[in-house]
Formats: C-alpha cells, structure tokens, sequence
C-alpha cells in the first residue's frame, strides 16, 4: 500500500505509530519481532482468525508474520503514550477508497483497561473524512470484549455479511 488511509495519531493513553520506519531498519524490525512474539499469546491468538496465526514451523515465525502483515496493509504500533513496551497493534486495510477494514489485537496484560475503546475512538477521530467511507471489523463470536469496542463506537452487526465464525461490524463514516 502506497499510502497510510489514517496518520498516525495519540489517544489520552496511547502513541499509534506506522510501523513502516521500525521495517526498514533491521535492528528495529528484530525488536518488534521480540516483542510481538512476547505479545502473542495463546490468549490472543485464540482470538484471531486462521490467516493470522503465525506459523511456527518456519525458521524464523515471527519475521514472516510480520511480513504478511505488512503486506495486506498498514500496520501500527500501540505504546503507551509516556514511552514503553509495545502494547499491541492496529491493523488496516483499504481494498477501495471508501471501503476501510480495521483490526487491532493488544496483549494480554493489557487487556480489560479501556485501551481497544481508546483506540477505536481515537482512529475514528483520526481518519481524513472520505464520503461514502464504510469502515468494518470483524470479531469471532467468542470474543465478546472486542465486540463491545466495536459496539460502543458505533458499529452495528452486519447479519448479512456475517459467517457463524466472523461477525462483521460496519459503521458509515
């Protein structure tokens, strides 16, 4: 993707960066690695499709996670806003220019604090204003706490374009 469909942008709590810098620099894309392999927990992946699970077998899992990530999108970086570890990540995708797909996952610990609300709000206040803009995510039906983010910013089920593993959420921009 050539260009990001949202600048990066703060919340009260939360410092959402592009992680296309931290990419370049070898040294940086090692350190993320580290720290994303620490973030994904059985927890967390529980919660993410099939097309996101790392695959372990490969020599170096996360490195190839990060690249398919890369690829299907502009990814950002969650710290905290004071400086600190990685709390998570945000994920877009733009198949259209009015058509925005959001996915964001946070660690473990962090979990139940408010931060993927935060966050949501904080991207929807973000985003340059597109007419007709649909944004969509899509959370598996087990995770209730991600489909109460989704709910409480707005976004309505869509019942029709739900699967029983994937309810999608839309919300007219």
């Amino acid at each position: 993707m050539s260009t990001a469909p949202c600048p990066d942008f703060d919340t009260e709590r939360l410092t959402v960066r592009n992680w296309a810098a931290s990419l370049r620099d070898e040294k940086c894309r090692a350190s993320l690695g580290r720290a994303l392999a620490g973030l994904l927990s059985e927890p967390v992946l529980r919660h993410l499709p099939d097309s996101l699970q790392p695959d372990l077998a490969r020599c170096d899992p996360m490195r190839a996670w990060i690249d398919a990530r890369a690829a299907n999108g502009t990814v950002y970086t969650l710290r905290p806003r004071e400086g600190g570890p990685l709390l998570g990540l945000l994920t877009l995708a733009q198949p259209a220019p009015e058509d925005l797909r959001i996915g964001y996952l946070l660690g473990e610990a962090y979990w139940g604090r408010g931060l993927a609300s935060e966050l949501v709000a904080g991207l929807l206040r973000a985003l340059p204003p597109g007419p007709g803009r649909v944004i969509h995510g899509s959370v598996v039906p087990e995770n209730t706490g991600s489909a109460k983010v989704l709910l409480k910013a707005g976004f309505l089920p869509d019942a029709a374009r739900s699967t029983p593993s994937l309810t999608l959420y839309t919300k007219r921009a």
